[in-house]
């Protein structure tokens, strides 16, 4: 089972965050990557990505994006973040949603709606499912309990409003930094960021 979670951020919020104030959020040990316009805290450690999440938004006061995902038992978890205020939340787990709270977002008809996924659910479905497939598309909204959508790995993309090219050439970047909660997880990256600096590192 593959378990991925990562925090986003965009590339100026990190700067001058105090990092001591972050270190008590993060367990284990993280990895900065850079692919503008976001930084990519990679968490390698199973870790409360809600609390994670609202602490990067709370001290960079912007938007930041969580996410949580294990392949093998089909959890997928979306927290949206502005200013340590929760805008959205979205988990999924064994083959149905279990929370959809906050208002709907404009991006999640990319995310979760496209014809191709409304015809992979279709082909999926037992025949009986058909008609509720085809509302649940029609209406484009997540409901706690449904079966559908089925979110795979990168749904979460278009919350960032990048594309898998994009993800893909994140994957390519070296690690910028891999820091210990202990040492101040934004504070290590500031300082890393800093020393080599933004323009360099996001283009």
């Amino acid at each position: 089972m593959a378990t991925f979670q990562a925090v986003y951020v965009r590339i100026p919020s990190l700067d001058g965050v105090p990092g001591e104030r972050f270190a008590q959020h993060l367990r284990g040990t993280a990895e900065a990557r850079v692919q503008a316009p976001w930084v990519e805290l990679e968490v390698l450690s199973l870790q409360d990505m809600d609390v994670l999440g609202r602490a990067v938004s709370e001290l960079c006061d912007v938007d930041a994006v969580a996410v949580q995902i294990q392949t093998g038992a089909s959890v997928f978890g979306l927290w949206t973040f502005s200013g340590g205020e929760q805008t959205r939340l979205l988990t999924y787990s064994d083959g149905r949603w279990l929370q959809a709270e906050g208002m709907r977002q404009p991006w999640e008809a990319a995310a979760f709606f496209s014809e191709e996924q409304r015809e992979d659910a279709l082909a999926d479905a037992d025949e009986e499912e058909h008609s509720t497939v085809r509302q649940v598309f029609a209406a484009r909204n997540i409901e706690p309990g449904s079966f559908y959508p089925s979110p795979s790995f990168l749904e979460f993309l278009p919350a960032l409003g990048v594309d898998k090219a994009w993800w893909e050439l994140l994957r390519k970047r070296p690690i910028a930094g891999r820091i210990q909660g202990q040492r101040g997880l934004l504070g290590a990256v500031r300082s890393l960021f800093k020393r080599r600096g933004w323009e360099h590192l996001a283009s």
